[in-house]
């Protein structure tokens, strides 16, 4: 399974509504509850906030419907179903959730670069076995499956549905939440390497959480609502792609209940749904938080940069005025005006909104699990990390530094212009007066001449 998720912002709910009606999705709603064209004339009229709504239910034209209310669409080769569903988790934000049901081939295709052996060689040494495996191939093959399936899914919801961050942020690839179920290795688990024999070491060290490329840079979480499964993800800054991978382990007991099969608990989109639809939200909201963090920043690098002196101005007479009215410093403040107009209302509003969301703990609390990891450090002290908790504290410390940066950046930017305008009234006045002096010396020189 995949989820992945776009967020619109203001005007940018109108572009959803238009992806809906052309995919000829029905007003009234076969799911129960509000259509998505009434719920999104509600959240722009009230500008309030709500619970989730059932947007569809598609499968990819040319093949087999196995719902009723399925809808027949376009959809990439390595998927075989999507359900959609939104959210507005404050008054200017809509999330919309994408649940892709991988198709046969696409997941075989992860799972046999997985499970492969086809980079391991074996070697006789004396009574034993020696195993070499070129870790860093089967890493990269995995990488590449994974992102390639990621940007599919991303392409088609940029193009049926564009956002905010695919079109304001011209971002690839979506945040997105990888769900992984496995029979044969026990995900994010790694191994004491002090109690593996050398000959096991390089075999051993290919596990899920190395294979991920997660096993030194993040943690695994369990919540106690669903305590087999485990949440991973690189919590750095600015990552790019956002991505979390959940995994689970299927034991004997869910295999004979037909869990890996279609419909199964552990594949089904309504339980993927339901036990990371209220994570995955909240994930968009700091991504989101992050393309108006990289623009705002970018207005603040070009500020702090020396303006540039201009060139030659004086060189061909046709160009001074130009070149008087028109400087790099000049045009390196339009540019940087124009930047931040783009962006200031928008990000104002959302930072605001979402400080007030991140300080209610009924509304954060909603929907969401606490996603703990225990770290045992050896000498009796256990630490607890919640995961949800990072995720708080990051959007508070971002609402923060919005409501301290901003302010500034507009003060000095239109400080700067007043200076700049200044200086070029000054130039033309200079200008203004070379010509009258000049225009009064040929006039003399035309009086001395036809004297």
């Amino acid at each position: 399974m995949l989820q992945v998720s776009e967020c619109y912002v203001g005007g940018d709910l109108d572009r959803l509504v238009e992806g809906c009606r052309s995919l000829d999705i029905e007003q009234n709603n076969p799911f129960g509850g509000p259509d998505i064209y009434d719920w999104a004339d509600s959240v722009r009229r009230t500008s309030g906030s709500g619970g989730w709504v059932t947007v569809a239910s598609l499968y990819r034209r040319g093949t087999e419907r196995k719902w009723m209310d399925d809808i027949a669409a376009d959809l990439p080769e390595d998927f075989e179903r999507v359900r959609l569903k939104a959210i507005s988790p404050m008054p200017s934000v809509v999330v919309l959730l994408a649940t892709f049901t991988l198709s046969n081939a696409s997941s075989n295709a992860l799972n046999d670069e997985l499970n492969t052996n086809r980079y391991l060689r074996v070697e006789n040494v004396g009574t034993g076995l020696l195993y070499h495996s070129a870790v860093h191939r089967k890493q990269a093959a995995i990488a590449d499956e994974r992102t390639r399936v990621r940007e599919a899914a991303s392409r088609w919801v940029a193009r049926k549905f564009p956002g905010t961050i695919t079109t304001d942020f011209k971002k690839q690839s979506l945040p997105a939440i990888e769900v992984i179920t496995t029979k044969q290795a026990v995900p994010f688990t790694r191994h004491n390497v002090s109690d593996i024999s050398i000959e096991e070491i390089s075999r051993s060290l290919e596990d899920y959480r190395h294979l991920l490329s997660i096993d030194n840079e993040g943690d695994a979480y369990s919540s106690s609502y669903t305590p087999n499964w485990k949440v991973a993800t690189h919590f750095r800054p600015h990552d790019d792609p956002w991505t979390i991978v959940c995994g689970h382990k299927l034991t004997d007991e869910e295999l004979r209940s037909d869990g890996i099969t279609f419909g199964g608990d552990y594949t089904d989109d309504h339980f993927i749904e339901q036990q990371f639809g209220g994570l995955m939200a909240r994930w968009s909201v700091k991504c989101l938080i992050e393309c108006y963090e990289g623009t705002i920043a970018q207005v603040r690098d070009d500020l702090a940069r020396s303006p540039r002196t201009a060139a030659t101005r004086w060189n061909v007479i046709k160009q001074i005025g130009q070149n008087a009215l028109r400087t790099a410093t000049i045009d390196s403040l339009e540019q940087a005006s124009k930047l931040l107009s783009d962006t200031i209302f928008d990000a104002t509003i959302v930072s605001r909104e979402v400080g007030k969301w991140v300080s209610d703990d009924r509304r954060w609390t909603y929907e969401l699990d606490e996603y703990k990891q225990v770290y045992d450090w050896g000498d009796g002290q256990v630490d607890e990390l919640f995961f949800d908790k990072m995720l708080r504290a990051s959007l508070e410390d971002s609402a923060e530094w919005f409501g301290e940066t901003v302010p500034l950046l507009r003060s000095e930017l239109e400080l700067r212009t007043s200076i700049e305008s200044t200086a070029a009234n000054f130039r033309l006045q200079q200008i203004a007066m070379m010509l009258a002096i000049l225009a009064i010396v040929i006039s003399v020189v035309a009086i001395v001449l036809q004297g």
